[in-house]
């Protein structure tokens, strides 16, 4: 059978309930202990910051990344758009964009020619 949440994506022990911010802290922080993981210092907020940033690398838009989060502001959501490796990495120079220029221009012109002659 395939968990197909309908309100809560965390249902509590009463319907229609949520489970509490600080259950949730439990359940991860056991999930991370017996991952082995206690010494990253790793929490519910990691992940939800690792959660926002794997978004915002992979070309969501910030402002689908504030309704996800619940954000009231967008400057809230704008301590995800850190620079990481993976974007550094993508980011092309806007001059690499530009047409190559022509390295003889004069090429094409009638030697003799006022053009000719004038230099560049």
């Amino acid at each position: 059978m395939q968990y197909r949440p309908i309100e809560f994506l965390f249902n509590g022990s009463h319907k229609g309930s949520r489970y509490s911010p600080r259950t949730i802290e439990k359940v991860v922080q056991n999930a991370i202990i017996k991952a082995g993981l206690e010494n990253k210092n790793y929490s519910v907020h990691t992940i939800r910051h690792s959660f926002a940033t794997h978004l915002v690398d992979n070309g969501t838009d910030i402002h689908t990344v504030k309704e996800l989060l619940g954000h009231n502001s967008l400057k809230t959501t704008m301590q995800y758009l850190h620079v990481s490796k993976k974007r550094l990495d993508g980011v092309v120079n806007p001059f690499d964009l530009l047409p190559k220029s022509d390295p003889n221009p004069l090429k094409n012109v009638a030697p003799g020619s006022l053009l000719h002659k004038i230099r560049f």
